[in-house]
C-alpha cells in the first residue's frame, strides 16, 4: 500500500507545478473601481475626469492608437464613447504605480461595464503597447489583437505593425514588402548572371580574335 501511495505522489507532483497557460479570457478584477464623470476629451492625450471633486488627467493603460491614417477617426471614436457613456469607471492596475511622462494616471477604463481598451483593440482601432510591467489582461488583449489582424480590421489594413504582441501573422503590407524584396533579389541575381555571360562572351570573342590574328601572321 505504501508503495502505491509513493507512486501516486510521484505522478501528481509534476502536475501540481505545471506552468499556467496563457490567459485567453478577460481577467475579472475583484479590485474596486472608481466611478468618475467626464470633464473633457479632445483627443487621447487630453482625457480629463472628475473623481470625487478632483479633476484628473488619465491615459489608457497598455494602449496605442497606432500611427496610421485612421488616427483622427480613432481619437474621435474614443472621445465619443466617453461622452455617450452612462457610467465610467477607472481601475488602477496593481502592477502600475507610475505616471507617464505627461503626468497622466494610466488606467483601465470601463465604459458601461465594458473595458474600453478591449473594445478598441478588438475592432482594430489600436494595439497593445507600452507594457512596462506584468499588467493584467495583456495576454487576453493580444489574442484580440491577433483576431483583428486576421480579420483585417481597422489599422491592420492601414500600414500598422505590431509593437508589443507577437501574433506571428504576416500583415498584407509586410507580405508585399517581402515579395518585393524577393523579386529584387531575383532580379539582381539574373542581372549578375547576364553580366557574367556577356563578359565571358567578350573574353571568348577577344581570344578568338587574337588567335585569328596570330594564325594570319603565320
Amino acid at each position: 500500500m505504501k508503495k502505491y501511495f509513493v507512486l501516486l505522489i510521484m505522478f501528481l507532483f509534476p502536475i501540481m507545478f505545471v506552468d499556467a497557460k496563457t490567459t485567453t479570457t478577460e481577467v475579472t478584477s475583484t479590485k474596486a473601481r472608481d466611478v468618475v464623470t467626464l470633464e473633457n476629451c479632445s483627443d487621447i492625450s487630453q482625457i480629463w475626469f472628475n473623481k470625487n471633486g478632483k479633476v484628473i488627467r488619465v491615459g489608457l493603460l497598455a494602449y496605442d492608437p497606432g500611427d496610421t491614417s485612421l488616427n483622427n477617426e480613432i481619437q474621435n471614436t474614443i472621445c465619443n464613447k466617453l461622452k455617450e457613456a452612462k457610467t465610467i469607471e477607472l481601475e488602477k492596475d496593481s502592477n502600475n504605480t507610475k505616471k507617464d511622462k505627461y503626468n497622466r494616471d494610466l488606467m483601465w477604463i470601463y465604459i458601461d461595464g465594458s473595458l474600453l481598451q478591449k473594445e478598441l483593440i478588438a475592432e482594430g482601432l489600436g494595439m497593445v503597447n507600452y507594457v512596462e510591467e506584468n499588467y493584467s489582461n495583456i495576454d487576453y488583449l493580444c489574442v484580440l489583437e491577433a483576431n483583428a489582424i486576421k480579420d483585417k480590421k481597422g489599422i491592420w489594413t492601414n500600414g500598422a505593425e505590431e509593437k508589443y504582441c507577437d501574433s506571428g501573422i504576416i500583415l498584407e503590407k509586410q507580405e508585399k514588402e517581402k515579395n518585393n524584396s524577393n523579386d529584387k533579389k531575383k532580379l539582381n541575381i539574373t542581372s549578375i548572371i547576364i553580366i557574367c555571360v556577356v563578359i565571358v562572351s567578350i573574353m571568348i570573342l577577344g581570344l578568338l580574335f587574337i588567335l585569328g590574328v596570330i594564325h594570319e601572321k603565320k
